[in-house]
């Protein structure tokens, strides 16, 4: 029997750009290969066999990590042929991968396992994967990107909230926050604040990443609207947005010097310093300081 799909499924936490399975079809995987290992050794005769033949070669991608426990099983057998096929469709599958966090998942993987037979099909997997590793570092070549499954567009901007509110774990809050970074809809920019104020550093980092992707596609009036918004993450991520651009609005973020939140204070003061590369005016801890550090900055910004 077919194990039923989650609602929606994650980027997996060890291969990224390949979607993480339930722990009953991660099993279901298991006993496919098994199937195949018997079938392979002359266990499994007759229609079974050719059936489980048939589901090994149709194992695609998602069904590397439980290809490399097979590998690791098969590599305790006294037969060559199991282990041979197995370390082949791995070879296939991930030497067409530009996934480095896989690629190294699966070296470590294949790395571990018990040499005692079977050692030079098993070197020559570690060998062509450490040369796939060098072949995409040299070459410069870009990560694909995350898995993104299509359910995450079905799910409403009230139930990322609710997922947000329980403190998810930093894949499910990257692929949901991800997919709100995509949205239009008004109460996409709160749900998006909320990930960026978390009180995890990674999810914080995640969330302020995915709202500075939202705000990029803001107009500059919008923009100069969002500097006066409730939410502290929102005016935090609208100034630093506005200060890396070429509005001639984003001379209003230098105001943000005296807003009521010392971490916007501290971002845009910080933001300034680094574009200057010397701090032309300190924040203090008083009206008289903030106000000078407004004004200072704001000249020089206006003859830089």
């Amino acid at each position: 029997m077919v194990a039923d799909p989650p609602a929606f499924r994650l980027p997996h936490p060890l291969a990224p750009s390949l979607p993480q399975l339930s722990d009953a079809e991660e099993d279901e995987l298991d006993g496919i290969i098994d199937r195949f290992m018997l079938f392979d050794v002359g266990r499994l005769p007759g229609p079974a066999g050719q059936q489980a033949l048939k589901q090994f070669e149709a194992l695609k991608s998602d069904a590397i990590p439980a290809l490399l426990r097979g590998l690791a099983r098969s590599a305790r057998l006294d037969h060559d042929c199991p282990v041979t096929v197995i370390a082949r469709r791995l070879r296939d599958l991930l030497l067409r991968s530009t996934d480095r966090t896989l690629l190294a998942f699966a070296r470590d993987e294949v790395d571990s396992v018990d040499l005692r037979r079977h050692r030079g099909i098993v070197t020559d997997l570690k060998v062509r994967l450490t040369g796939r590793l060098a072949l995409l570092d040299r070459s410069n070549t870009p990560e694909p990107p995350l898995y993104h499954d299509e359910k995450l567009a079905g799910l409403t901007v009230a139930d990322i909230k609710k997922m947000l509110a329980n403190n998810p774990d930093a894949v499910t809050a990257r692929a949901v926050l991800g997919e709100l970074a995509t949205r239009k809809e008004p109460e996409v920019l709160e749900a998006l604040a909320l990930g960026a104020s978390s009180p995890y550093p990674e999810i914080r980092a995640i969330g302020r990443k995915q709202l500075a992707l939202y705000l990029s596609k803001r107009t500059d009036n919008q923009m100069s609207t969002l500097l006066r918004h409730d939410m502290i993450e929102v005016r935090r991520a609208a100034a630093l947005a506005m200060l890396g651009s070429r509005s001639p609005l984003s001379i209003e973020a230098i105001a943000l010097l005296k807003d009521d939140s010392a971490q916007v204070r501290q971002a845009v003061h910080q933001e300034l310093v680094r574009q200057a590369g010397k701090d032309l005016a300190a924040l203090g801890d008083n009206a008289t300081s903030l106000t000078k550090a407004v004004t200072v900055w704001t000249a020089w910004w206006r003859q830089r």
